[in-house]
């Protein structure tokens, strides 16, 4: 992913022209840019998979005004200084996020889930940053899913990170009363 030398603001970031061979992102106020890859199918089944998990459960608990993203939704983090991120997949909670998701071209709401899919294009340096910013931004749980080793590694600010193989259950008390599902089923045999 390049990075700009020069800073901007997220007023800035969007106006931009739209270039559908960039996915950009703004980190306090950096533009990064990476020309647009066409995701694997481990990629792309396992973000199928985590929003149809997790659409199911909101269906099953019976729980309104849940706003799930997919396909790097637009969000510009709170407390996060001139960032604006994608997010692979994003479970929003609240009336004002379905309001957003309606009228807006972003969301200004942190997820109470991020989930990041590894893809060929991260490293260690970029996925460690996105986890920092989503922590501090106030997000509860970012969940990083490997669609290699069929592992989903749970992190929370308030304690050490746990992972979870295919062997495993994956769960998202308690911000998501009652979610669970088998690791395995998030992943492509």
């Amino acid at each position: 992913m390049s990075t700009s030398t020069s800073r901007m603001t997220v007023d800035e970031f969007l106006a931009l022209p739209d270039d559908p061979s960039v996915r950009r992102e703004l980190i306090h106020g950096e533009l990064r840019e990476e020309p647009v890859a066409t995701r694997n199918p481990r990629h792309a089944g396992s973000v199928t998979k985590l929003a149809t998990a997790l659409e199911n459960w909101q269906i099953a608990a019976k729980i309104r005004n849940v706003y799930i993203g997919t396909g790097d939704v637009r969000c510009r983090l709170p407390n996060a200084d001139h960032t604006l991120v994608g997010i692979d997949v994003g479970v929003f909670i609240g009336d004002e996020v379905i309001r957003q998701a309606s009228e807006d071209s972003l969301l200004t709401i942190a997820p109470v889930v991020a989930v990041e899919v590894l893809s060929s294009t991260d490293t260690h340096q970029s996925v460690r940053e996105k986890i920092k910013l989503y922590l501090a931004a106030g997000v509860a749980q970012v969940w990083i899913a490997d669609p290699d080793f069929h592992v989903i590694s749970v992190y929370r600010s308030d304690r050490q990170p746990q992972s979870r193989n295919s062997d495993e259950v994956l769960t998202g008390d308690p911000e998501l009363p009652g979610f669970s599902v088998s690791v395995a089923a998030l992943f492509l045999a």
